[in-house]
């Protein structure tokens, strides 16, 4: 399963909610993955603190850049659902 969106960091921080309705159709035991692509120069930027609601993206090497990013974030599906859709 997968999800797209964009955000803004502030400051060289910002904190994604993720879609209610993506998290209800992913695993929640299994890691999920984001991918990031600034939208400005920076220094980088790296994900940190995920959780099953949100995540918290920062700039590389102490930044303070305020630029927006788009995601794409990707899971595995619910075993439930995944049961389901087979029968």
């Amino acid at each position: 399963m997968e999800d797209f969106g964009s955000g803004t960091l502030q400051k060289g921080v910002a904190v994604v909610s993720i879609d209610a309705a993506f998290a209800e159709t992913v695993s929640e035991t299994a890691d999920y993955h984001v991918f990031i692509t600034p939208n400005g120069d920076s220094k980088g930027l790296y994900v940190i603190r995920k959780t099953a609601t949100t995540f918290e993206v920062r700039e590389s090497g102490g930044g303070t850049s305020s630029l927006s990013f788009d995601y794409r974030i990707v899971a595995k599906r619910a075993a439930w659902r995944h049961s389901a859709l087979l029968t």
